[in-house]
């Protein structure tokens, strides 16, 4: 069975992990991008590491992540930066292919409701502070 590139369509021999047509990485059949295998020799012996399992996790996403989580304490104080980095990580995520995209949607998550939380507060307090007049 011959593989072939999501992106053009090209066929691909099965050792083949970056298209010669389009450039694109490799996925295979459970969607883990394809890299080369590091292989190590040591004493006539050979180490394999395979290359999926070495996937770093984001570090915007998880900045964003702890930035959102500390701000639920400190009454808000880093929500925007909180929003910002966990936006960067889900986009750097997507494009780089790394671990950490739950952390980004959570630190969005947890932005985002903090923050419409304190615009209706603050809308509230408003209300009653100029109707009371």
């Amino acid at each position: 069975m011959s593989r072939r590139c999501y992106n053009c369509n090209q066929k691909l021999d099965e050792s083949t992990f970056v298209c010669p047509n389009c450039g694109k990485n490799v996925y295979d059949k459970e969607g883990k991008l394809n890299k080369s295998k590091i292989v190590y020799k040591t004493d006539n012996k050979e180490k394999v590491i395979d290359d999926n399992n070495c996937v770093q996790t984001n570090k915007f996403a998880l900045i964003g992540f702890v930035l959102s989580l500390i701000s639920t304490f400190i009454y808000g104080g880093f929500l925007w930066l909180g929003l910002i980095f966990s936006i960067i990580g889900l986009i750097d995520c997507k494009r780089k292919n790394q671990k950490g995209k739950a952390f980004a949607i959570a630190g969005i998550v947890i932005s985002v409701i903090y923050i419409v939380m304190g615009i209706i507060f603050a809308c509230l307090m408003s209300y009653f502070v100029f109707n009371n007049r």
